[in-house]
């Protein structure tokens, strides 16, 4: 987990994410760009595997993700954009119950 007060990066998230499905789905990270389709991972939006990216990708990066949402990513720069989005909007509302 993150401290409140740590930013997370596209850089940061990068590498994590790739280093997440390098580890558990055993596919190079060299072989994977921000550009590299879901599609191309031969990791199947109606499996199990991607159900386990999801829940792995929660875990790791400490958010909450939208279903719908990640069923309608395509890239892994989408994928990053959903994960920084959803890092953000927790981390805002974490600032705003701290405040009360």
């Amino acid at each position: 987990m993150m401290s409140d007060k740590h930013t997370l990066g596209i850089d940061e998230i990068m590498n994590d994410l790739l280093d997440l499905i390098e580890k558990n789905f055993a596919i190079d990270k060299s072989n994977i760009s921000d550009d590299t389709s879901i599609d191309d991972l031969s990791i199947d939006k109606f499996s199990t595997d991607f159900v386990d990216l999801l829940m792995l990708i929660e875990t790791r990066f400490d958010v909450n993700i939208d279903n719908d949402e990640f069923i309608n990513v395509d890239k892994i720069s989408d994928l990053i954009n959903l994960i920084k989005t959803a890092y953000e909007i927790k981390k805002k509302s974490s600032n705003k119950s701290k405040v009360k």
